[in-house]
C-alpha cells in the first residue's frame, strides 16, 4: 500500500509540474446556403511571417532582432480583422498581436470542400513556436478563446492553404 501510495504522488507531482501555455476552449457554426461567400482580396495577411522593423535602417529583419515594426494591441486599438484566399501557399497574418493573455478569434471558412487548419503562433526572438492548432471545417465559423498567453508578446496566425477565409482577433 505504501508503494502504491509514493507511485500516485510521484505520477501527480510529475502531472502537475507542467505549467499549462495555453488553455483554450472553442466551437464552430456550420454556415447556411445562404451564408457561403469568397474571399476576393487578402485584407490582413500575406505569404509572409509578420517581421520585425530595424528603426535606424529603416528596413526589415526577418530574425526578430528588434522590436516588432508591426503589432496591433488589442486592448488599446481594438478588433484587428483580417481575409484571405491562397491555393498553395500559407497566409499569416501582417501584424502580431498583443495586448492581452486571453484573445477572442473568429474564422470563417468560406472554401466549399476543404477543412482550413489555422496554427497560432508566438512570436519569438530567433524563430516563432507554435501555441495551439485550430481546424475549420468547410462552410463553418470557429470560435476560439486562447487563453493562458503573455500580454506582453506578441502572437499570429497561420492558415495552411488551400484557404478561403476571413475573420478577427479581438480581447
Amino acid at each position: 500500500m505504501k508503494k502504491l501510495s509514493a507511485v500516485f504522488i510521484a505520477v501527480f507531482m510529475v502531472l502537475t509540474s507542467f505549467s499549462t501555455v495555453s488553455a483554450d476552449t472553442s466551437y464552430e457554426v456550420k454556415h447556411g446556403e445562404n451564408e457561403q461567400k469568397s474571399t476576393t482580396e487578402n485584407i490582413g495577411v500575406s505569404t509572409e511571417e509578420p517581421v520585425s522593423e530595424d528603426p535606424e535602417a529603416g528596413g526589415f529583419s526577418t530574425f526578430g532582432l528588434y522590436e516588432p515594426g508591426s503589432s496591433h494591441n488589442v486592448v488599446r486599438s481594438g478588433r484587428m480583422t483580417f481575409a484571405g484566399k491562397a491555393d498553395v501557399s500559407y497566409l499569416y497574418t501582417n501584424k502580431n498581436f498583443t495586448g492581452s493573455s486571453s484573445y477572442k478569434l473568429q474564422i470563417k471558412n468560406f472554401h466549399g470542400s476543404n477543412q482550413l487548419k489555422v496554427d497560432l503562433y508566438k512570436k519569438g526572438t530567433l524563430w516563432s513556436s507554435k501555441v495551439i492548432t485550430y481546424y475549420v471545417n468547410a462552410g463553418s465559423t470557429r470560435y476560439a478563446y486562447p487563453s493562458g498567453l503573455d500580454h506582453e508578446e506578441d502572437y499570429f496566425l497561420r492558415f495552411d492553404s488551400p484557404s478561403n477565409f476571413e475573420g478577427y482577433v479581438q480581447r
